[in-house]
């Protein structure tokens, strides 16, 4: 007696575990014409939720419409853009009233596409027999998934590199005074001693500008003279003053 009620006991308690240990998963689905394939023009929508019970590989829940009148529905095996796939477990019952109750069964290889996303919920009409608005079935809460997916975000975050393009100018400057009386340190037509000119232009470097004074170089035009030149000059007068002295001491010499 009391063998027998400790294994009812284990029994009970081991049925009450495996109970407690079933997940439950949701997945949702947005159906629309334009993931029919090809896609359909069509105003009507839809809406899925279905619970996947990994206990027993039941999908049960309801998938809301509006804007057409279903003749049949459907989960079909199939990936986001792939063309009408095998119908899962059986069609759906009383696809005329919205909401439509959903209670299948799924393969071990059919969790594994609904799991991947490759399961899609499909309402057929008359005027579209291979479907008329469609929903691929994703995990809830899974904001990368949807069909088609989702375009990563470009953002802001590409920066706009932009070289800045400096200008550099040379600084222009006028060397030099140019006079046309000048005396000392001016260059010009009739100064004394000013700088090298030509007719009252002078070109000197750029930080000896205007201050040049006495440190004259050639001339080409004014009346100043070169070292050079003046000493030549001496020699030639010195020769001339000599010359004349013994032409008059020769002459005083005759008388």
């Amino acid at each position: 007696m009391k063998t027998s009620l400790a294994l009812g006991s284990a029994l009970a308690l081991l049925l009450v575990t495996g109970v407690s240990s079933a997940a439950t998963t949701t997945y949702k689905a947005t159906l629309t014409g334009s993931q029919e394939t090809p896609a359909v023009t069509s105003a009507a929508t839809g809406s899925a939720t279905l619970v996947f019970n990994d206990n027993n590989n039941k999908l049960t829940g309801t998938v809301t419409y509006s804007g057409l009148t279903p003749n049949a529905g459907h989960v079909h095996v199939g990936a986001c853009g792939v063309g009408p796939g095998a119908v899962v477990d059986t069609a759906f019952n009383n696809p005329q009233i919205s909401p439509i109750v959903v209670n299948i069964n799924l393969s071990t290889a059919e969790v594994t596409k609904l799991i991947a996303g490759e399961l899609y919920v499909n309402l057929h009409t008359t005027a579209h027999s291979g479907g008329e608005i469609r929903g691929q079935l994703y995990l809830e809460g899974d904001a990368g998934a949807g069909c088609p997916a989702p375009k990563a975000d470009a953002g802001t975050d590409s920066g706009t590199s932009g070289g800045t393009s400096g200008t550099s100018g040379g600084t222009s400057g006028t060397s030099g005074t140019s006079g046309t009386s000048g005396t000392s340190g001016t260059s010009g037509t009739s100064g004394t001693s000013g700088t090298s000119g030509s007719n009252g232009a002078t070109t000197t470097p750029a930080d000896d500008a205007g201050t040049a004074g006495n440190d004259s170089g050639g001339d080409s035009g004014g009346c100043a003279t070169s070292p050079a030149e003046g000493s030549t000059n001496g020699l030639a007068m010195a020769a001339l003053a000599g010359l004349g002295i013994a032409i008059v001491v020769r002459a005083r010499k005759k008388r």
